[in-house]
């Protein structure tokens, strides 16, 4: 896992169980998140459903970077089987950081759903909120799981 995730996260990770300890076990939970939220969130379904009664814990994230290695997501993936990701195309975040980068590599977890918005800036490109974006794409029902290859960028 990217170590400036990881350190966030282990600063919250007390309260997260907390919390998950009081919800009800015999509802789903669902973990949510945009962007750097995203990532925290991609984190705590593991968390929760190896240290709390919660046995059907669920992601979806919105604009999440890539959080770990390809060990990690594998590892997510089998133990996580609802993980959703919904991604603009047009976005940057979601490239980051690059799959590959000198010996390291990084790689999404669960299924994504994508759209395209080009809004003209990396701001509203990014944004939850906005014209053609991703709280409007989700309730469009614009969002597609077609498999997508994201370039790797180098940054």
């Amino acid at each position: 896992v990217h170590l400036g995730f990881l350190i966030f996260y282990t600063l919250l990770a007390e309260q997260i169980l907390d919390a998950a300890n009081k919800f009800d076990s015999s509802l789903p939970c669902l973990v949510t998140g945009h962007s750097l939220g995203a990532a925290l969130a991609t984190l705590t379904p593991p968390t929760v459903k190896i240290l709390t009664s919660n046995a059907n814990v669920q992601l979806y994230n919105y604009a999440s970077p890539r959080v770990g290695n390809q060990a990690f997501a594998g590892a997510f993936n089998s133990l996580i089987t609802d993980g959703y990701r919904v991604a603009n195309l047009a976005d940057l975040v979601p490239m980051l950081p690059p799959s590959q980068i000198f010996s390291w590599d990084y790689a999404h977890v669960g299924a994504e759903y994508s759209f395209l918005n080009q809004s003209g800036n990396v701001a509203g490109n990014h944004a939850l909120i906005g014209p053609d974006n991703y709280t409007n794409a989700v309730n469009q029902k614009i969002p597609t799981n077609a498999p997508r290859t994201y370039p790797v960028t180098g940054l």
